[in-house]
């Protein structure tokens, strides 16, 4: 191939020569850029107005909280470009969590006050308003507006982007918008996921003189998915029904979506890039098993892992040799047929005879997070892998003895072989190859494919009412969705799944609340920049697939069963029994949940137990040879 192909080639993969696609959508691109800005200078327009209102101290609450909410609307018309492009910007200046952001700026760590329209939601739903404190939240969101501005509406678009931009904009709104994630005071969730529908669509319309044949059954469906989804929002926030909002609409038109980008040619992200993304861009449902990826949260390589590697992974998660006394293996806390946790408050150590602090999650779907343990101390599943086999309470191995053992052993050794065929002698046996095969197998526990699933997906005609209605509950009324978010029901942050949430519960130390736990978790990471008083008592915000098998519950395993958990988050956390506790950020106040919709969530919760494929032990480890030097047999406790 000569040079000048290969440059062709080079700048096609950059995405600087545009596909067939984009070269036949380049003016429906252009009108939408044009959209893009016009939407920029509406939002700067009400934010100035915003500023002005505000800045009068004779003007009303109402005539506020008024100017409030047609900022918020603004804002949303434009969001699901300035997000996919900008979600920084969009988080540290706009729109981001009423929290404060920790920075480390050399060896200091400076806490930064939130900022935004979060904040500011707040702060006009309180009953007497703060007038100066309002005033000053809006002249610094003006300030921001204005330095980004002129930038941002000049953006280079493109229809990849554009279409693509959508599908995660559909997946803030059903995992974030419609909760009330991010409308904390004023609960205005609905009209403002209309109005961001409503943009999206008249963008999405620009298509329309440019659909190939292929595509125009895509295209049609998306458009009265559109107008579908927004008719079905005219409604309050109470009687909303989440469930059909979206099974009927909102997972239909991100599939809709889809198809119409494959249909008229339009690369996407997953062929234009080699880097590992967090979402798989060809994925129909962000409820179907092949919507997160998980290479992306691990270090494994896609191309060079395979079914051996697997199967030896497996080998070693349930072989005792991998700790120091060869008596336990991690199936020890992770037990398949409790959906991989022990059923203990704590988890015994490895003397037997006590515990170690914290309560045993969960592996089901543990691969999809970028921090780990709970107070997120391991980046990635390798290292979380690796504080088991050093903690001296745990495995306790050394990793040099521990390799001199599976040399001791024919049939691991072939195993080895097998998993990596590329790798010579002194390579094959290391702390790498090791780990890599656990990953390899954890990663194949995976759980998305629960009543639940199949019904929200559409492929299966019936669900529990009282699992629909639950549902509803969790992902309304009772806030449960605010913090667990899908399609994990975790702390892992839609849409781009980049960021693992912890929460200050409150968790207290015994049932009665007569005290607060004492661990207090995340301040205790070791991580240097997170050393800040508001991180104290703050937890992993742990999933709620399979939690029905996984009880008990919490880090330090306090309540028995989901009614107890139920009842605790009802009353307000600890904060709510009546304990003292500093940052929490479980809002503090009953939540009003009835006997009856208590019941309804545990339901909703039910429904998502799947453990199918996941739980069969090996019929038999591999042996060691006779007469090995640094492993004796009969200190080897099978599972």
């Amino acid at each position: 191939m000569s040079k000048q192909y290969l440059s062709l080639a080079f700048a096609f993969l950059l995405g600087l020569i545009p596909s067939s696609g984009e070269r036949s959508t380049k003016k429906a691109v252009a009108q939408i850029q044009q959209n893009y800005a016009s939407n920029w200078a509406f939002f700067a327009e009400v934010v100035a107005n915003y500023k002005q209102v505000a800045s009068d101290h004779t003007a009303s609450d109402e005539a506020i909280r008024e100017a409030h909410l047609e900022t918020r609307l603004a804002y949303k018309k434009l969001e699901y470009l300035l997000t996919f492009y900008d979600e920084d910007a969009a988080k540290d200046f706009f729109n981001g969590a009423p929290l404060p952001v920790v920075r480390q700026i050399g060896r200091d760590i400076k806490i930064l006050e939130p900022e935004g329209l979060q904040v500011l939601d707040e702060m006009v739903a309180e009953d007497e308003l703060d007038h100066w404190g309002i005033q000053y939240k809006v002249e610094t969101l003006h300030n921001h507006l204005a330095d980004l501005q002129d930038y941002e509406s000049q953006r280079y678009l493109n229809d990849r982007s554009i279409l693509e931009a959508m599908s995660f904009q559909i997946v803030r709104i059903l995992a974030l918008g419609i909760t009330g994630f991010d409308t904390p005071g004023m609960l205005n969730a609905l009209p403002e996921a209309q109005a961001s529908l409503a943009a999206m669509e008249a963008d999405f319309k620009q298509f329309e003189p440019f659909v190939r044949p292929a595509a125009q059954n895509a295209f049609q469906k998306s458009m009265l998915l559109f107008d579908a989804a927004q008719k079905n929002l005219d409604r309050s926030f109470e009687d909303l029904n989440r469930m059909h909002l979206i099974r009927e609409f909102l997972n239909p038109l991100y599939g809709s979506i889809r198809d119409f980008q494959v249909k008229m040619g339009i690369e996407t992200h997953n062929e234009l890039s080699s880097r590992e993304q967090s979402v798989n861009y060809t994925a129909r449902s962000p409820f179907g098993p092949d919507f997160l990826n998980s290479f992306y949260f691990t270090y494994q390589s896609r191309p060079l892992e395979s079914e051996a590697q697997k199967q030896l992974g497996k080998f070693l998660f349930y072989e005792p040799a991998m700790s120091a006394d060869a008596k336990m293996s991690c199936a020890s806390c992770h037990q398949p047929n409790r959906a991989f946790t022990d059923g203990l408050k704590r988890s015994l150590d490895n003397s037997g005879q006590a515990f170690v602090p914290r309560n045993a999650p969960t592996l089901l779907n543990s691969v999809y997070a970028q921090r780990h343990f709970y107070d997120l101390r391991a980046d990635k599943l390798e290292n979380q892998l690796r504080d088991v086999f050093h903690n001296e309470r745990e495995f306790q191995t050394d990793f040099v003895e521990l390799i001199e053992r599976i040399q001791e052993s024919s049939e691991y050794m072939a195993l080895f072989r097998e998993a990596y065929p590329n790798l010579n002698d002194q390579q094959l046996l290391s702390h790498h190859t090791i780990v890599s095969a656990m990953t390899a197998y954890v990663r194949t526990l995976t759980s998305f494919n629960s009543p639940f699933d199949q019904y929200i997906r559409q492929e299966k005609a019936e669900l529990d009412p009282l699992a629909i209605e639950g549902f509803n509950l969790f992902m309304g009324k009772a806030n449960c969705g605010t913090c667990h978010f899908p399609p994990t029901f975790s702390g892992l942050v839609p849409p781009s799944y980049h960021e693992n949430e912890t929460e200050v519960l409150g968790v207290p130390a015994d049932k009665e609340a007569t005290k607060l736990d004492e661990d207090e978790g995340r301040i205790l990471n070791k991580r240097y920049h997170e050393q800040a008083d508001h991180y104290r008592y703050s937890f992993k915000t742990v999933g709620v697939r399979n939690v029905a098998l996984t009880a008990p519950y919490m880090h330090n395993g306090v309540f028995e069963t989901l009614r107890e958990v139920l009842n605790f988050y009802n009353q307000g956390g600890g904060a709510g029994m009546g304990l003292e506790v500093p940052h929490q950020t479980l809002g503090a106040d009953p939540l009003g949940l009835t006997d009856e919709e208590q019941t309804a969530i545990i339901r909703f919760m039910e429904s998502l137990t799947d453990t199918v494929g996941t739980t069969h032990y090996p019929k038999k480890l591999p042996s060691f040879d006779p007469g090995s030097k640094h492993f004796s047999l009969d200190r080897r406790l099978q599972y």
